[in-house]
């Protein structure tokens, strides 16, 4: 799992919405053109949503996730590991989903799409020189060679433009505002098209989710994605934070509102690590957080509220 995880990580750098142009005489399943590519960094992905979009991708290749249904490669019976049942085992196959592609791919995770690529970590030694695999959504639903390393992939990318991407962002942000969520959302899908590197409209698309509640899984994706293209990003890490936490996992949550305490030290984030800790029992690193929050802002009000709660 470590070497998937920093393989993984090799296409931070990459992470949003870009194009692809596929020649029509080479093998992705109908798929040719100029198409739209998103990718993203599977294993910094929480691992509920991974499970999430691995199902979801299930669903649209009609392949049921709970059965014992293989899909094999191309030329490759002896691909899937001795004693899996099941492709979906992706981790245990040595598989890196990175990249959406097709119809709706540039708006990420839980939209209509054409298929998803792969990294195979059994070929190459480095990122650059691992083949490239296809799982159709389209046609056979099943893995295809489609390059025999990423650099044979013709990416085109944007050439980010920072002040237009703000600019629409902005226009989403008053649609948000008139309670036009869908509006909101394809201005922030277009602010991420100019500016992949952008964290603003990624956190946006999460705010709708909160606010709207709809799609929370898309919400969450976009939310995590704003703190990978931008480490330094504490409006995406707080706006995350939440959902480790209320799945019982305050480990992440805390872990996470640590590290925008070292970027920004704040009271707000100091506020909600003091949360943080009093949810998961640690009464004292709560009180000394509640204590530097106050320290801060004597008036901050999540704070003085944990240091009302705590058991004398």
């Amino acid at each position: 799992m470590k070497k998937l995880k920093k393989l993984s990580k090799s296409f931070r750098t990459d992470i949003g919405p870009h194009q692809i142009e596929i020649a029509k005489n080479e093998n992705w399943q109908g798929i040719s053109g100029d198409q739209p590519i998103f990718f993203f960094d599977f294993f910094a992905i929480g691992k509920p949503l991974r499970y999430n979009l691995t199902s979801y991708i299930a669903e649209l290749c009609e392949i049921n996730i709970s059965s014992a249904d293989i899909v094999w490669v191309d030329g490759q019976d002896k691909f899937l590991k001795d004693g899996l049942l099941s492709f979906w085992f992706w981790d245990q196959n040595d598989l890196i989903p990175f990249a959406f592609i097709g119809k709706e791919a540039h708006k990420g995770p839980f939209h209509p799409i054409d298929g998803v690529l792969f990294l195979n970590t059994n070929t190459g030694k480095e990122p650059a020189t691992m083949e490239i695999l296809l799982l159709s959504t389209k046609r056979e639903h099943k893995l295809t060679r489609v390059a025999n390393k990423l650099d044979d992939l013709s990416i085109i990318k944007t050439n980010p433009d920072r002040g237009q991407s703000e600019q629409i962002k902005q226009e989403g942000n008053g649609l948000f505002g008139q309670g036009n969520f869908d509006g909101a959302a394809e201005k922030f899908y277009e602010a991420m098209l100019v500016d992949p590197t952008n964290p603003n409209p990624y956190n946006n698309m999460g705010m709708i989710t909160q606010v709207a509640k709809i799609l929370p899984k898309r919400g969450e994706f976009f939310t995590q994605l704003s703190y990978l293209v931008d480490p330094e990003y504490t409006n995406g890490m707080r706006g995350y934070s939440g959902y480790p936490a209320s799945q019982g996992n305050f480990k992440k949550s805390i872990k996470l509102i640590k590290k925008c305490v070292e970027i920004e030290p704040s009271a707000q984030n100091y506020g909600i690590l003091a949360r943080f800790y009093f949810d998961a029992g640690k009464y004292k690193k709560a009180q000394h957080a509640g204590e530097e929050a106050l320290q801060l802002d004597p008036d901050h009000t999540e704070a003085l509220d944990i240091m009302a709660k705590l058991p004398l």
